[in-house]
């Protein structure tokens, strides 16, 4: 396959959850023999689109927000010519479900509808996610690939910190996105007289080399998260978990069957499972 990967940001100028996820995807995809050419979304432009289009390239289209007008609606000029790899809640002008009933958001809230109904696939992280995008949308063409994507030296990192005992301590994220709320979860430790230690690094290993000084995870996001890798890895390190129900990683079965060393080796086991998942929708020929 030839494939046009278009992300606000790459791995190497944002360390967040999507582009990691992406950096590994794009890793798989190269392996895998195909060829991949990267595009921030703002600098892309309609001639690239009707240039790689015509080249016999498909898009996929990761975080999309600085996009621009005339290449947003090239790509659906042709249905089916790029998929959407929905990190979170785009289609939603406050990108956030979580204040309505059952998720159900009204309709002038919604955004993008045409872009998602054109695409040939919009991939979600989990159930609870693709249910989400499903009926607010009411679009048929979603993907649940089920889990995120952690790479091999990840894996080995989380190998290496899962054995031990814990200390009595519960583990914050030290974060200044309010939709992370820091504030509850201190809050929470301080009515139950918890100590705690603030978490957060820009390095893999010393992230997860801090949450192994914690026996739980203490975590009250308020967004629902399509995913949330931070709370498998509390779960593959052994730690106890004090969360809410916003949690898209949690509405997966595989989420209370495993845990440590088990949900590790079921991690890594899904990686070509997800990306399987991936290449059979991108190859997939659909009918009229």
């Amino acid at each position: 396959m030839k494939i046009v990967f278009i992300a606000d940001f790459f791995e190497d100028q944002v360390k967040g959850g999507a582009e990691i996820y992406d950096g590994i995807l794009i890793s798989l995809l190269k392996k895998a023999g195909n060829k991949v050419v990267r595009f921030r979304s703002h600098l892309i432009t309609d001639k690239h689109v009707r240039l790689y289009r015509e080249s016999g390239f498909h898009f996929i289209i990761s975080n999309f927000c600085n996009i621009g007008k005339f290449p947003y609606e090239e790509l659906m000029k042709v249905r089916g010519c790029y998929s959407i790899l929905e990190h979170d809640h785009k289609y939603i002008i406050e990108r956030d479900p979580s204040h309505y009933k059952d998720f159900l958001v009204p309709a002038e809230r919604i955004r993008f509808r045409e872009f998602y109904v054109h695409a040939k696939n919009v991939f979600a992280q989990s159930k609870i996610h693709a249910s989400c995008i499903q009926r607010n949308l009411r679009i048929q063409n979603v993907v649940n690939l089920g889990m995120s994507l952690w790479s091999e030296k990840q894996i080995k990192i989380l190998r290496k910190y899962a054995i031990g005992d814990r200390p009595p301590v519960a583990a914050i994220l030290n974060s200044t996105n309010p939709i992370k709320n820091t504030r509850e979860a201190l809050e929470f430790c301080d009515k139950r007289e918890m100590p705690f230690l603030l978490i957060a690094s820009p390095e893999y290993e010393g992230f997860i080399s801090q949450m192994v000084q914690c026996e739980r995870l203490v975590f009250f996001p308020k967004v629902l998260e399509s995913f949330n890798r931070v709370v498998v890895e509390a779960r593959m390190l052994g730690l106890k978990l004090s969360t809410n129900s916003l949690n898209g990683c949690t509405s997966e079965d595989w989420f209370r069957e495993y845990k440590g060393e088990e949900l590790i080796d079921f991690v890594e086991r899904q990686r070509d499972v997800v990306f399987g998942k991936i290449t059979e929708a991108l190859q997939r020929v659909d009918k009229k």
